[in-house]
């Protein structure tokens, strides 16, 4: 994954694989809060999260590394943006009590960001993985967790990471694994690459500038349900079917594009 997770301590969350953190959350939301505020509580969650049997698991407790993101309570306005650890140590507490009071006072519903921050090495080892021909590359889980995960930012953001940030892959290897490697596979004729008579699918990007902009939530889907969006640095046109949709950034408004539906193949 390319990409944050979106913790929140009022639904099912990462955390809550962890079995005593489990329980917790099992409870009515009031008793939640009440538990949550109890320093005996809190100090036997942390330590559960913790304890060797836990095993991998434990990193999705790693509070220092939590950032703060959406916070409600004007007390917390100030934290946005903000690593638990950071805080922490300004504060003179542990993490974990920085990440409890934090939730509370914002009705356990403050939006905290689990980062995936790799080391190059790793980037680079990831890059080898990729160069193999029986790979491919995309998301997954349409429609599903969009209050957790923006994974629609996964293009510019594998460009910035694996080209610009670490050098692990060319331009041109990130472009054609999410372009001419995937159509190629799915049988998609003349899409996927730049040449006379295909299809007129182009962006146009600055690599020095390339990325995905900060993950936002908004609350648009029906009956006022959260989203997470991302806008794009550095795309500065989108053409599909050669028309453009994007210029510098913004829509145009036009949708020459069609779904391509499973129903509607035919051998």
């Amino acid at each position: 994954a390319v990409g944050p997770t979106r913790i929140q301590f009022l639904e099912y969350a990462a955390p809550f694989s962890i079995p005593a953190w489990a329980e917790w959350f099992a409870r009515p939301l009031d008793e939640r809060k009440r538990q949550l505020a109890d320093p005996d509580v809190r100090r036997r969650l942390d330590a559960a999260a913790h304890a060797p049997e836990v095993g991998r698991l434990s990193a999705l407790a790693n509070w220092a590394a939590f950032e703060v993101g959406d916070t409600v309570a004007p007390v917390n306005a100030g934290y946005a943006g903000r690593r638990v650890g950071e805080i922490a140590a300004e504060q003179g507490r542990d993490p974990f009590e920085v990440v409890a009071s934090i939730a509370l006072a914002d009705d356990l519903r403050t939006g905290f960001w689990l980062l995936n921050t790799p080391a190059p090495a790793y980037t680079h080892f990831k890059a080898d993985i990729l160069r193999d021909p029986r790979v491919l590359v995309g998301g997954s889980d349409a429609g599903a967790h969009l209050d957790r995960m923006c994974s629609s930012r996964y293009p510019t953001r594998f460009l910035a990471e694996f080209t610009r940030d670490t050098d692990a892959m060319t331009v041109e290897e990130v472009v054609h694994l999410m372009t001419g490697a995937p159509a190629e596979y799915l049988g998609l004729r003349d899409r996927g690459r730049l040449q006379i008579g295909a299809h007129a699918d182009i962006v146009v990007f600055d690599p020095a500038t390339v990325d995905a902009e900060r993950i936002e939530k908004v609350a648009d889907l029906p009956g006022g349900a959260e989203r997470l969006t991302s806008g794009s640095r550095g795309v500065h046109h989108v053409f599909v079917n050669g028309s453009e949709i994007i210029t510098d950034g913004r829509p145009t408004g036009a949708t020459p594009g069609s779904v391509l539906r499973s129903s509607e193949l035919r051998p």
